[in-house]
């Protein structure tokens, strides 16, 4: 089994408006609009997805797995998924 992966430096900024800037501390990957879709994923379940284009025109889409007290859980919607704990910050 490999180690997870650990990005202590990316950022999820979500915005009003359905707006989302995803970044590092050098770069920006995506400052787009988000596309909530309620759609059948790459497992067969019925499921909201987060969809947004990065500024590669890179299609990236997200299962929003669940909200466990303040931290919001992604998965890539890919088979081989990484998983995203993704923490309030101000």
């Amino acid at each position: 089994m490999c180690p997870p992966r650990i990005y202590p430096h990316v950022f999820f900024d979500f915005l009003d408006h359905d707006q989302v800037i995803v970044r590092d501390s050098n770069l920006v990957w995506a400052d787009t609009k988000i596309n909530w879709m309620y759609l059948k994923d790459t497992f067969g379940d019925y499921t909201n997805t987060l969809n947004f284009i990065s500024k590669d025109s890179i299609p990236e889409s997200y299962i929003v797995d669940r909200i466990k007290n303040d931290t919001l859980l992604l998965l890539d919607n890919a088979f081989d998924y990484q998983t995203y704990f993704l923490i309030r910050s101000n």
